[in-house]
Parts: C-alpha cells; structure tokens; sequence
C-alpha cells in the first residue's frame, strides 16, 4: 500500500531533516509505504512504515512502472496530539476530475462519504506489547463516539 498526503508532507518536512534541506524547492512529497501485519492475536495492527522524500515527477515514474491513476482524493481535517499518541479527524473528498495543476481542486471536490476519517495511531516499537494495550484503553473511550477497529486491508 502507497499512499502520499501533501498535507502529511508539509507536516513531515518540518520534523524530518532529510526534507527540510530540499525545503526551498517546494516540491517535496512524502510517501510512506507500509506493510500490515495482521495478527489476530493482536488488539492493533501493526505497520511498518518507511518515510522518503521525493520530488513531484513520482506521479511520472509511477506511469513508467505501468501504474494506472485510480483517483485523487483530498482530505480536510485536523491532526491532534498527545505524547506519542497522534489522532486524525478528517472529511475525505474525491475530485470531480483530475487536477491539471491549472484550476482549484477545492472547486471540483465532491464528498466520498458523510462520516469523518478517523486515524489513531502511535510510533512504537514493534514488539511492545504496551503500544497495543494504550492504543485500546483509548478507543474505549471513544466508544460512544465512535468505532475504532481493525480493518483487513485484504480486503
């Protein structure tokens, strides 16, 4: 699974130092590749992730390897934090058609759905159990609001 945020990216830049040399370019993406492990063991899943900064040609070398443009997609939201732990509440929309770089993408955006897209997650190590237990002590409490799960990403 690929996916790249420029919202993350501006974000990232700012805490990754590999990134904030090529700053001035401002044509910086992150892509973050993650790999799911799931355990059915686990109350979590567990993602690998590896952070690189690349240049906006990305979108061409992906077509080189075969790649297919599925969609665009544009996420608005808010990113809170609280030690280690980092929650994203976000709307998700879809572009109407693709954004050619010349016209607003806010202009031709239609809602993928009427729920909000919300993300906990926690940088730990991969065999800490204590990660998994905090992670579900807090999405207990938010239970009567929402329904933190695991998804089979499978599928």
């Amino acid at each position: 699974m690929v996916n790249s945020s420029l919202v993350e990216a501006i974000l990232l830049e700012q805490d990754n130092p590999s990134c904030s040399t090529t700053r001035q370019i401002r044509d910086i993406y992150n892509i973050r590749s993650a790999s799911a492990d799931l355990d059915k063991n686990q109350n979590v899943s567990v993602r690998q992730f590896h952070d690189c900064c690349v240049t906006k040609n990305i979108q061409l070398f992906l077509q080189e390897l075969g790649f297919v443009h599925d969609h665009e997609f544009y996420a608005k939201g808010d990113i809170f934090r609280k030690g280690r732990m980092k929650i994203t509440v976000a709307k998700i929309s879809t572009a109407a058609e693709r954004n050619r770089g010349d016209m607003n993408p806010m202009a031709t955006r239609r809602p993928y759905t009427n729920s909000c897209f919300v993300e906990m997650s926690l940088i730990g190590s991969m065999h800490d159990d204590k990660v998994g237990d905090e992670m579900k002590s807090f999405a207990e409490q938010l239970k009567p609001l929402i329904s933190l799960e695991k998804i089979d990403q499978k599928r």
